[in-house]
């Protein structure tokens, strides 16, 4: 059981870099100057704003720290959801 957990957990962090890498991609190719990216993953956001506090996730934050480098207009706030169905979803398929 625990094994699962850690597979589900490794699979959240995985979608969400993914997700955050993704609306980076997109608001530098649409070339936005004035950004600010509100969401739910706590510790992706920590990461972003002191890299070096999680070196274990450091590399794969390394490519969205590259897309928002010299973006002094971009923001990341932390936005709690109501409903994790996403983790739900996955947390009953284990």
């Amino acid at each position: 059981m625990a094994m699962s957990f850690f597979i589900v957990e490794d699979l959240i962090l995985w979608f969400s870099l993914c997700c955050w890498e993704w609306a980076l991609k997109s608001m530098n190719s649409l070339h936005m100057e004035k950004v600010t990216f509100a969401a739910s993953t706590m510790n992706i956001i920590k990461a972003i704003h002191k890299p070096t506090e999680w070196p274990l996730i450091l590399s794969h934050i390394a490519p969205l720290l590259v897309l928002g480098s010299g973006k002094q207009d971009w923001f990341v706030l932390f936005e709690p959801t109501q409903n994790a169905i996403l983790e739900l979803f996955l947390l009953q398929k284990v």
